[in-house]
């Protein structure tokens, strides 16, 4: 895809309801816009059709292309506040621990969703704008 055809397809994803299609290595990706809750829209991303959640739970080639990933802990932030008194080695192995990773079909930021799919892909093209 082109600079212009990324510019068109992010000016396209503005409101509720709003979707563009795309041929990711041979996925068909949709992007459609959602409400997450009051004024804030997420970018929800169908592959071939559907959004498939049990492919978040398990490492596979759509969640590693397609979802958002986002890291947290179990530490509260007093926990993590104690912690910084320790040896930095035991900060770090407790830190590890206590990491976890969830992935979400949905993404907050445009610029973070081409990023990522341009880093995981080899072919993009724009198939369609709207519905």
């Amino acid at each position: 895809m082109t600079k212009e055809d990324w510019l068109e397809v992010e000016q396209k994803l503005c409101f509720p309801g709003d979707k563009a299609e795309l041929k990711i290595d041979g996925y068909n990706i949709t992007l459609m816009v959602m409400p997450e809750k009051n004024l804030k829209c997420v970018i929800l991303v169908y592959v071939d059709g559907k959004v498939d959640l049990s492919a978040a739970e398990k490492d596979t080639d759509i969640r590693r292309r397609f979802y958002q990933q986002h890291k947290r802990s179990l530490l509260t932030a007093a926990e993590r506040k104690k912690l910084k008194k320790e040896r930095k080695s035991f900060q770090k192995k407790i830190e590890e621990q206590a990491t976890y990773y969830c992935y979400y079909p949905f993404w907050s930021s445009f610029r973070s969703m081409k990023s990522h799919f341009v880093k995981n892909s080899l072919s993009i093209e724009l198939v369609k704008l709207g519905g």
